[in-house]
Protein backbone atom coordinates (compact mmCIF):
# COMPACT_ATOMS: atom_id res chain seq x y z
CA UNK A 1 0.00 0.00 0.00
CA UNK A 2 1.02 3.61 -0.49
CA UNK A 3 2.78 4.91 2.63
CA UNK A 4 3.86 1.44 3.81
CA UNK A 5 7.43 0.73 4.90
CA UNK A 6 9.22 -2.12 3.11
CA UNK A 7 12.01 -3.91 4.99
CA UNK A 8 14.61 -5.93 3.10
CA UNK A 9 18.01 -7.49 3.68
CA UNK A 10 21.05 -7.51 1.41
CA UNK A 11 24.55 -9.00 1.26
CA UNK A 12 26.62 -5.87 0.66
CA UNK A 13 26.81 -2.98 -1.77
CA UNK A 14 27.86 -2.52 -5.38
CA UNK A 15 30.45 0.18 -6.09
CA UNK A 16 27.56 2.41 -7.19
CA UNK A 17 26.13 2.24 -3.64
CA UNK A 18 23.11 0.09 -4.48
CA UNK A 19 22.35 -2.94 -2.25
CA UNK A 20 23.64 -6.25 -3.59
CA UNK A 21 21.17 -9.20 -3.79
CA UNK A 22 18.27 -7.57 -1.88
CA UNK A 23 15.52 -9.86 -0.57
CA UNK A 24 12.12 -8.89 0.84
CA UNK A 25 11.45 -9.31 4.58
CA UNK A 26 8.16 -7.57 5.50
CA UNK A 27 5.69 -4.72 4.95
CA UNK A 28 4.75 -2.34 7.79
CA UNK A 29 2.14 0.39 7.85
CA UNK A 30 2.94 3.87 9.14
CA UNK A 31 1.44 2.94 12.54
CA UNK A 32 4.03 0.16 12.95
CA UNK A 33 1.65 -2.79 12.78
CA UNK A 34 2.44 -5.79 10.58
CA UNK A 35 0.41 -6.19 7.40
Amino acid sequence: PIGAIITFKYTGFYKSGKPKFPSFLRVRSLTGEMM
